[in-house]
């Protein structure tokens, strides 16, 4: 986070705020029962202590600002929307009590990191469904890499445009040293989706909530 952006500013509060309300109507509208009725809970938690972890492997791209995988399309394409916001909420709040961040700092975190790009895979992958073949290269690759890789993308320019809204870092510091790392990170969080969706689609099919064998491999 941002130095400038101290804990109890409007900013991150407000974020805070947003990112609670976020998180209490997506775990309302979760059928917690039926996840456990499914045989798809431990798969969930198991999904979410990884995505714990891979939140905390953090690299610096700047004093006070940090990057990391996501994993926000590929816990969509699992679970869903309200499930992966969860997930993700989590995985977020793990995460930064680890390294010791303020609770406001998580929550404005969550949002850029986790919430714009979740929103930016909700809305690509059934607007592609809608317009492209049902193929499975087309959902492992469309959508597992080239989603992915946009979504990242997604998270960059809207952390840019905050910071630089709030007067957190100078535009020229944030549009040229730390925009440029989010190209690096698109392509790896890219490639490591589609590798995982690929695996999971031939070993563990049922794994991927939204790859449906009717659709996707039906003859043709």
């Amino acid at each position: 986070m941002p130095p400038h952006l101290e804990p109890g500013t409007p900013a991150l509060i407000a974020g805070s705020l947003l990112a609670l309300l976020c998180f209490a109507r997506a775990a309302r509208g979760v059928d917690w029962r039926g996840l456990s009725t499914s045989g798809r809970l431990n798969l969930w938690l198991g999904t979410t202590a990884a995505l714990m972890v891979l939140w905390r492997l953090r690299a610096g791209a700047h004093p006070g600002l940090d990057v990391h995988l996501i994993g926000a399309t590929v816990v969509f394409l699992m679970f869903g929307t309200r499930l992966a916001v969860v997930s993700l909420a989590i995985a977020a709040l793990g995460a930064g009590l680890a390294a010791h961040e303020p609770l406001e700092v998580i929550g404005l975190h969550w949002l850029l990191w986790a919430g714009v790009p979740l929103l930016a895979s909700a809305s690509a992958v059934p607007w592609a469904e809608r317009r492209l073949p049902a193929h499975p290269f087309v959902f492992l690759w469309g959508y597992g890499f080239v989603v992915s890789g946009l979504a990242v993308g997604a998270s960059g320019l809207a952390q840019v445009l905050v910071y630089g809204v709030l007067q957190a870092l100078p535009w020229p510091v944030l549009t040229d040293d730390y925009l440029p790392f989010f190209l690096l990170l698109g392509w790896s969080e890219a490639f490591t989706a589609g590798a995982l969706l690929t695996l999971m689609v031939v070993w563990q099919p049922g794994w991927v909530e939204r790859f449906d064998d009717a659709v996707y491999l039906r003859r043709r």
